[in-house]
């Protein structure tokens, strides 16, 4: 009885298998056991019969970060949990200026979208509030480096504005109180923390929620908040 062009296959509510005979395509040998496996996207993978050859493309919606890409993404996250405040923008450098008859550390750096900006860090002889700043931008550096691999490994990331609304959130501790993310951002927190990598679509939505009054130590507008981020938000009567 010969075998149909084609068997669609739901295996286990996750993905999809299209079976094909062997003549359908010239693929040759094939291996005894599965060529790959838990590669996003769509991947081959190689099926042996007793009596025919055939190949099963598989469109995978999840699969699994190696443990090693998942021990990468930990350290990243708390070293960002413990870090406190994060700098916005670009990591910078340091900067003395003169000129009035007291001299001044600067931190130079680029503030999304592009624009650059200092800011104040202290007077010239405060040595323990200059090397302060000098671990704050060795941090920023670090996770600079590390963020973008993160995102080669299939790491969902968010883009450079929607991270700096939330770097600002952050910043004013209104996570820490109760404030927490729904919709796309939170379900690609999720992604990473569960360890799983798959396709998710990208949005320019900020999404929160609260379940109670959030009770942060020095009020700020949550408008206000958003606007420091140096992005175009008004009001929505």
């Amino acid at each position: 009885m010969g075998m149909p062009a084609a068997l669609d296959l739901n295996f286990a509510g996750c993905c999809t298998l299209h079976i094909y005979p062997a003549n359908f395509r010239n693929i040759g040998y094939l291996p005894s056991k599965f060529s790959k496996y838990g590669v996003i996207g769509r991947l081959l993978i190689y099926l042996p019969n007793k009596s025919y050859k055939r190949w099963v493309t598989v469109a995978a919606l999840f699969a699994k970060h190696e443990l090693s890409f998942q021990t990468q993404y930990a350290e990243v996250r708390e070293r960002a949990r413990a870090a406190g405040r994060l700098l916005p923008g670009t990591p910078g450098t340091l900067v003395l200026r003169e000129g009035t008859g007291y001299s001044y550390w600067y931190r130079v750096y680029y503030f999304p979208p592009g624009k650059q900006r200092e800011d104040l860090v202290g007077k010239a002889g405060d040595d323990a509030v200059l090397h302060a700043m000098r671990e704050q931008i060795q941090f920023s550096e670090w996770v600079s480096r590390q963020v973008p691999t993160l995102r080669k490994l299939g790491f969902q990331v968010a883009d450079k504005l929607t991270a700096r609304v939330l770097l600002e959130l952050h910043n004013e501790g209104a996570f820490q109180v109760g404030l927490v993310l729904v919709g796309t951002l939170a379900y690609m927190s999720w992604l990473n923390e569960l360890g799983a990598a798959a396709v998710s679509a990208r949005t320019m939505d900020v999404d929160v929620a609260r379940k109670h009054h959030l009770a942060i130590g020095a009020p700020v507008s949550f408008l206000a908040t958003l606007k420091s981020t140096g992005l175009p938000f008004s009001a929505v009567a």
